[in-house]
């Protein structure tokens, strides 16, 4: 399999769409930068976060195993998660984390050392190491807090409610630094309000990423978040996120074209959320460069799932840095 060298690509996000993009596009580019949110606040980071003050190890912990070589032992250690007793719901990964970051109380040193026991290509980044949590502003003015509360909220139908986070955060350096030096900023899918936007809301990740020569890149969705995005079409994500960046700052967006079979979607409609529908009208006159590729995974399909085929998003990405779409 040929590698890009000498590319530098940034993927932004975090959770299980970082996790799928970064899984397969590890085979394809050497020098990629994960750069993560850090709103996380749910279930063991949420606990760790609450009991012992330190910075969320979760997304993090699901990024350095998603670079880290298949076959590593140590992979499974960091993915290995307590079912009973005292640390039952912990997952080994972030306890890790949070053990390193308590003993030489740098967050950023410990990604970086749990990087290097598990060899992964390319590197880990938290976006921000300010200790900062996610709030919501309802339609009424009030305000939600907590990434783990607003993803669980249902909001009334066609709000779109804003996300901020708390204290102001500042964009880690070295998160800085890798935006600058890209050749190719990706935007991974993942729920729109409490991963994609948290990893754009930092002070200054918009700001380098408009300074960047690299273009942007965002992968959209396929099924929307069930009662906060349903009814959302592809220019919707679009308009919400460039309205939280407060600039037009993307460049291509990547849709996948195959729909799956109507019995699978109705059991999403009714249990997940809707699919999610492009309008190419609505996107006729923008500024984007649209892309549609069959990228529904059909491994994944046969299990009854909607997912992205990570290979070929991959291959996706690997095409826009050849500068040609032959996947």
């Amino acid at each position: 399999m040929n590698i890009f060298k000498n590319k530098k690509v940034v993927v932004l996000g975090g959770g299980t769409g970082s996790y799928m993009v970064l899984s397969h596009l590890k085979n394809h580019v050497d020098d990629i930068s994960a750069i993560v949110n850090m709103v996380d606040d749910g279930g063991s980071t949420g606990i760790l976060r609450d009991e012992l003050g330190v910075l969320p190890p979760g997304d993090v912990r699901q990024c350095l195993v998603a670079l880290s070589p298949e076959t590593s032992q140590l992979r499974e250690l960091f993915k290995y998660r307590f079912s009973e007793g005292g640390l039952r719901g912990h997952s080994f990964g972030n306890l890790f984390l949070t053990a390193l970051e308590k003993l030489g109380n740098d967050f950023g040193a410990a990604v970086k050392t749990a990087g290097e026991l598990l060899q992964i290509r390319g590197r880990v980044v938290p976006v921000t190491l300010d200790n900062v949590r996610l709030r919501l502003k309802t339609k009424n003015g009030g305000v939600i807090a907590g990434e783990g509360v607003i993803d669980k909220m249902v909001f009334a139908p066609k709000e779109k409610p804003s996300v901020f986070i708390e204290p102001k955060a500042t964009i880690n350096p070295e998160a800085k630094k890798a935006i600058k030096e890209a050749d190719l900023i990706v935007i991974a899918p993942g729920s729109l309000h409490t991963s994609t936007l948290p990893a754009l809301l930092v002070d200054g990740v918009v700001k380098a990423i408009k300074k960047s020569k690299a273009p942007v890149v965002y992968v959209v969705n396929m099924i929307a978040t069930k009662g906060q995005t349903d009814g959302y079409n592809v220019h919707d994500f679009i308009n919400e996120i460039e309205k939280h960046g407060k600039t037009n700052f993307i460049d291509t967006v990547v849709y996948n074209t195959i729909r799956p079979p109507k019995d699978i979607l109705d059991l999403y409609a009714s249990e997940d959320g809707h699919w999610i529908d492009i309008n190419l009208n609505k996107l006729a006159n923008s500024p984007y460069r649209i892309i549609g590729e069959a990228m529904l995974s059909e491994s994944a399909l046969k299990k009854g799932l909607i997912r992205h085929d990570g290979e070929i998003v991959a291959r996706v990405i690997t095409s826009l840095l050849r500068g040609d779409l032959r996947v």
